[in-house]
Formats: C-alpha cells, sequence, structure tokens
C-alpha cells in the first residue's frame, strides 16, 4: 500500500483518490495531440519523465510535453480540435496544456513552427484567442489561421509571419515574465509520497487550475501595446524594443514562397538556390494585408513605437527583418520597397540568403565571411546592420562589434568646399623696398576624394581652383588671376578620430618679383611649385550631432626655376579649425577658417625679393561617403 502526503503549492490537497484516478488513465485517453507526420528525428519527454524517448509517427502526446527536433529534421503534430503545428529543425516546444473548451497553449522555447488553426479551434466571439504560444519575448493569440513564428534564445527575438488571417502579438516584459512564472507553478500541485515496495520518496505534480496563464495570457494581448500581425505582415519583439514593433508587409516574393512551404523545409546555405526578391507574382499582392505603418518606416523615441520599412525579408533562423536600404525602390502596385542590395531568398523554401560575402549572426547582425576583408562588404555589412536590422534597436548596442581601424576607411568620401577670403603678399618689409599688397577679393573652389580602403591607410586625390584679384597698381603688377593646385596623399588612422596625413603635389602660387623698372616695384607671377607635407587631422566630439575639426599640415616647397625666375625652397603651413554638423553618418557640413603661409624667395635678373604669402578666409564644405 503506498501512503501519499499532501503539499500544495495552491489551493488545498484534492486527495489521493484523485491522484490514482488520474495516473491511472490511459496514455491515449489523455492525449491532446498526435504525431501526424515526422521528418528526421526528434524526441520527446513526456511529463515527469527523466529521460526522452524517440518520436514516432502516431505517438500520443500529452500536456506538459517537450518535443526537441534535430537539425534538419520536422515534426507535424495534429491537436484534438483539427489544428496543426509544424516544428522546424533544432526547434523545442511544449505542449504546456489544452483546456476542456480545447484551448491550447504552447511554449516555443528556440526554432521556429508553422500554425494552422482550424476555424472550429477560432474563438466565437470578436478578438476571442483560442490558441496561445508564448516566448520569452512575447505572446501570441492565435485568431487564425496560418501564421509562422520563430523564436530565437541567443538574441531574445521573437518572430512573426502571418500568412492567412491575424494574431494578436504583444511583448512580455520582466514584470509579465515573472507574474506567468508564478502562475505557471501555481497552476500545480506537488505530491510527495513514499513508495513501500522500493521505499523511494517520489514527487509527482497534480494540475490545479489551468486556466491562470491562458487568463493573464489573454489580458495582456488586449492591452493597447498589442499589435494585429495579418496576413502578409511582420513583427517582432526583444527585450531591446520597449513593445512590439508595428507591422509592416514583407516582401512579396518571400510571402509567396512561405506559403508554399508548409513543411517548414530548409536547405544548407552552400544548396541554396537564391533567387530575386524584386518581382513578384501579379495575385500574390492580394493576398497581403496593408499595413497602417508608412512603407518608410519610422522609429519614436519617446514611446518606443517602431515600424521597419515595409518590403523586408525575415531570417528564420536568426529571427532578424532584414528591411530594404537607402538604394531601393518603391513598389506602388504592392507598396513595399525592394533592393537586392540585402539579399535574396531560396527559389523553393523562402529562406533569407545573405549577400555574397556576407553572414547574418543573430547577435553580431552581418559580419563578413570572406578571409580577404573587401572594403565594399565591410562598408555593405556597416549599412546592413545600421539600416536594414537596425542593430542598435532590435538587439542592442552591447552586442557592437569592436571598432576596428581597419575598417574606418570602407568608404569613399567625397568632399565639395568654398573658401571666401583673402590673399595677403609682403615683401622685404625690413628693408627700403618694401610693399604690401592685399586682394580685393579671392575664393577658392574645393574638390577632394578620399578612396575607401580595408587597411589603415587610404589614398586622397585633390583638386583646387582659386580666383583673385589685386587693385591697379603701378608698382604692383598682377599678371594672372587664376591659379590650380593638384595632390595626391594618403590617410593613416591614428585612432577613431585622428588620422596622419601625408600630402605631396603642385600648388600654382602668385610670387612677388622684382620687374626692373624700379627696386619698390614688383611684378606678381603665377609659378607651380611641388610641395610635400606630412602632419595630421583630429575630430573632437561636442554633442551627438556636432564635432571639432582641426587639420594642421606643415609642408616643404621646392625650389624652381622658370626662365630668368627662381623660386627658393621654403617651408610653410596649412591650418584649418571647423565645427562639423552630422546630418547623418554619410552626410556632414563644416564651417569654419582655412589657413595657408609661408615665406617665399625669389630670384630674378632684377633683384631678390622674400615676402610673406598668406591666403585664408572663410571655408564651408560639404562631406559625403558612399
Amino acid at each position: 500500500m503506498t501512503k501519499a502526503i499532501y503539499i500544495p503549492i495552491v489551493g488545498i490537497s484534492i486527495g489521493i483518490s484523485l491522484l490514482f484516478s488520474t495516473t491511472a488513465l490511459a496514455a491515449n485517453k489523455n492525449a491532446i495531440a498526435f504525431v501526424e507526420m515526422l521528418k528526421g528525428r526528434a524526441t520527446q519527454l513526456p511529463p515527469h519523465s527523466e529521460s526522452a524517448k524517440t518520436l514516432q509517427v502516431g505517438d500520443s502526446l500529452l500536456e506538459d510535453t517537450s518535443i526537441l527536433t534535430d537539425e534538419r529534421s520536422f515534426v507535424r503534430i495534429k491537436f484534438n480540435d483539427g489544428s496543426l503545428m509544424n516544428i522546424g529543425s533544432s526547434s523545442k516546444v511544449v505542449l504546456v496544456e489544452m483546456t476542456k473548451n480545447e484551448v491550447s497553449l504552447i511554449s516555443l522555447l528556440k526554432g521556429k513552427v508553422r500554425t494552422k488553426v482550424t476555424k472550429e479551434a477560432e474563438g466565437e466571439g470578436e478578438g476571442e484567442n483560442k490558441f496561445f504560444i508564448k516566448t520569452r519575448s512575447a505572446a501570441l493569440g492565435v485568431r487564425g489561421t496560418d501564421f509562422q513564428a520563430t523564436y530565437n534564445p541567443d538574441n531574445k527575438l521573437t518572430s512573426l509571419v502571418t500568412l492567412e488571417g491575424e494574431v494578436a502579438m504583444v511583448k512580455i516584459d520582466e514584470l509579465n515574465r515573472k507574474k506567468l512564472d508564478v502562475l505557471e507553478k501555481a497552476e500545480e500541485e506537488k505530491i510527495v509520497e513514499r513508495n513501500e515496495e522500493t521505499n523511494k520518496v517520489e514527487i509527482d505534480l497534480l494540475p490545479v487550475d489551468s486556466t491562470l496563464q491562458l487568463n493573464h495570457l489573454d489580458k495582456i494581448l488586449a492591452t493597447e501595446d498589442a499589435v494585429l500581425v495579418q496576413a502578409g505582415q511582420y513583427s517582432g519583439s526583444s527585450d531591446t524594443l520597449s513593445k512590439t514593433t508595428v507591422p509592416v508587409k514583407i516582401n512579396p516574393v518571400q510571402f509567396e514562397l512561405l506559403l508554399k512551404n508548409e513543411t517548414l523545409n530548409e536547405k544548407k546555405i552552400e544548396n541554396v538556390s537564391p533567387k530575386s526578391i524584386l518581382v513578384a507574382s501579379t495575385n500574390v499582392g492580394k493576398l497581403m494585408m496593408d499595413s497602417k505603418a508608412p512603407p518608410e518606416g519610422y522609429f519614436d523615441p519617446k514611446t518606443g513605437e517602431f515600424a521597419p520599412k515595409a518590403g523586408g525579408v525575415v531570417d528564420f533562423e536568426s529571427g532578424l527583418y532584414v528591411a530594404p536600404d537607402k538604394s531601393a525602390s518603391f513598389d506602388q502596385k504592392n507598396k513595399v520597397y525592394v533592393s537586392e542590395n540585402i539579399g535574396a531568398v531560396d527559389k523553393e523554401t523562402g529562406q533569407y540568403v545573405a549577400p555574397k560575402g556576407l553572414r547574418l549572426d543573430s547577435v553580431k547582425g552581418f559580419v563578413v565571411t570572406d578571409t580577404v576583408q573587401d572594403p565594399t562588404l565591410i562598408a555593405l555589412k556597416e549599412d546592413l546592420n545600421k539600416e536594414s536590422i537596425t542593430k542598435d534597436v532590435v538587439i542592442g548596442v552591447e552586442a557592437e562589434e569592436p571598432f576596428k581601424l581597419e575598417n574606418k576607411f570602407v568608404k569613399d568620401e567625397l568632399q565639395f568646399g568654398l573658401l571666401l577670403g583673402g590673399m595677403s603678399r609682403k615683401v622685404n618689409m625690413e628693408t627700403s623696398e618694401a610693399m604690401e599688397k592685399d586682394s580685393e577679393s579671392y575664393s577658392e573652389f574645393r574638390f577632394k576624394w578620399a578612396l575607401r580602403s580595408s587597411m589603415r591607410f587610404r589614398p586622397i586625390l585633390g583638386l583646387n581652383f582659386k580666383k583673385f584679384d589685386f587693385a591697379e597698381d603701378s608698382r604692383f603688377v598682377q599678371g594672372d588671376h587664376s591659379a590650380f593646385d593638384i595632390y595626391t596623399g594618403a590617410q593613416y588612422a591614428l585612432s577613431r578620430k585622428s588620422n596622419l596625413l601625408l600630402h605631396f603635389g603642385v600648388k600654382q602660387d602668385l610670387f612677388a618679383v622684382h620687374n626692373g623698372g624700379s627696386p619698390t616695384n614688383y611684378s606678381l607671377v603665377r609659378m607651380g611649385i611641388t610641395e610635400l607635407g606630412v602632419g595630421g587631422d583630429f575630430l573632437f566630439d561636442l554633442t551627438k550631432r556636432l564635432s571639432l575639426y582641426v587639420k594642421v599640415l606643415p609642408y616643404f616647397a621646392f625650389s624652381r626655376d622658370v626662365g630668368l625666375i627662381g623660386a627658393e625652397s621654403s617651408f610653410g603651413y596649412q591650418v584649418e579649425v571647423a565645427p562639423r554638423y552630422y546630418f547623418s553618418d554619410t552626410k556632414s557640413l563644416n564651417f569654419g577658417i582655412s589657413f595657408d603661409a609661408g615665406p617665399k624667395t625669389t630670384t630674378s635678373s632684377s633683384g631678390k625679393a622674400e615676402s610673406d604669402n598668406s591666403n585664408g578666409g572663410l571655408l564651408i564644405s560639404y562631406q559625403y561617403q558612399m
């Protein structure tokens, strides 16, 4: 005879007779579902069992049974009400319960499922949920009929795509998560008994109230934070997101393929057959419901509402939604954005295929797979992480990779500048031949191209065009009114905010030369001088969008003879100081001062002229990375 001791967790002990009657029932009588289809290998852990057993077609499944699928495996379960649940590979689900009213609760611990809820299982009242799926970050209330969901424990991201009908979704925050954990324990009464034959203490759990979790899930799904995800739409929830994302339409090509892939077939990455996501069939758009969110998406930092750009594809392995990038074009017919830059989908399964050379990691986002660090790939990786999966919003900044100096120059940078100021020439100021002259006007148009690189240095090409005018003066004759500078060079990354500069080029400048008529008469002669400079540029952050840019470049000017006129070698320097405002990560504007000065000495048949040359003024420049 077995003696039993009852330790209630919630409620009153319901007696030894109920214990015996419950445990004596046959498994098939208590089953809430059975295995209809199996591919590969899967195991089940029945309630109160210590070891799992291999799953077989036709197996009956009890409440609180855990199911675990292997890689490249698939299980289809049919519930008593006729609803179907397909469990994908490398997934784990728990059939928590099914009430007398055939309301089902499934716990998705990892992986992906596709569920078809029968019409008989849908709620009779409007908005009534009869099938629930919970993860650690979201709750789904099924209102019919066909949907696919995934949960990734690595990034704690729950993703949902509704294929037909509509599904309610809400984030499970920390407070509600703790509440559900308490209610899950409250639904059981612990029974401790000693088996007189083996003389061992045995512990069993007996259900007390199986509706506590369901009632709470119903409650939070009725709050204003819940969203209704309709056919053709995606929504996601993670710990980083303050609430579930606003539903948006996915790419029509992927939607059509997901509809056909009822058994969650998937391929190894080396076996996929990429299909363009640009063109969908003419009929698929009719099955997709328009979203209330604008197609371009939005993010409100005050409320936490986030709607990604419509037309993206869902990677069901990582759970991440890959939105169209900034190069996407708008499909007016389907009201989504489309872009091939974000990747493709397999033409049979609909699974996401990352751009060649990239891989989508559930925590790091896009990472480069090639051993050769192509700057184009690195730039694409950074753009997709920021724009397409909005990693800092969905996954969180704690997943940010450490900054590598080798990745600093992965984008080309174009700079267009305009300088307005003056030109000054002070000649033989310490002699009786002194002459000082300032220009009436001076302008300089600048263009610089800093080329992309996968290393810590990158080449630079530049061209400046200068125009200047001096007042007419019989003692100071101006022969030329314009000049060009052409140069090349390199930037070497010292840190994230500082670079070493190397400058080599030819600068056309105006040199004061004795014209021979009088010791105090000079001509301004244009000459091209080769210069070599080594310096640095630095950025000092002031606010989130404002920095101070500083450039210091000392240079050496080589000597040159042009006919009877010669220019001796000399030193000079360039200085630029400008606040920089960032419109975005790729666009910025400088507004500051620029100055170029240095002593110059010229010789001619009429004598030597020593002058202090300076050009400078207000500089406005626009920088664009691409």
